[in-house]
């Protein structure tokens, strides 16, 4: 099992489809090192989010790139997962 905490994208990069590639890129190089799987533990956002919590990424962000989730330790977190 991986882990991605957190993402850093510079502020004059946001907003530009940055972050779905490089989650993509960080499961690819889980997969060739043979994990089985990777989480995430991003926000659940009703509204959109100031960067202080983006950095996490979102629930829907995780979705559309395969996650699924498996667990809500608050009402603000979830627990994603994509099996490799």
């Amino acid at each position: 099992m991986w882990l991605l905490p957190c993402f850093f994208v510079r502020r004059d990069a946001r907003r530009a489809g940055i972050t779905a590639p490089l989650i993509e890129a960080a499961v690819d190089l889980a997969r060739s090192h043979s994990a089985t799987a990777v989480e995430a533990f991003p926000i659940v956002a009703q509204r959109r989010v100031g960067a202080s919590q983006a950095f996490l990424g979102t629930r829907e962000m995780f979705a559309g790139c395969g996650f699924h989730e498996v667990a809500r330790p608050s009402p603000s977190r979830a627990v994603m997962r994509r099996e490799l």
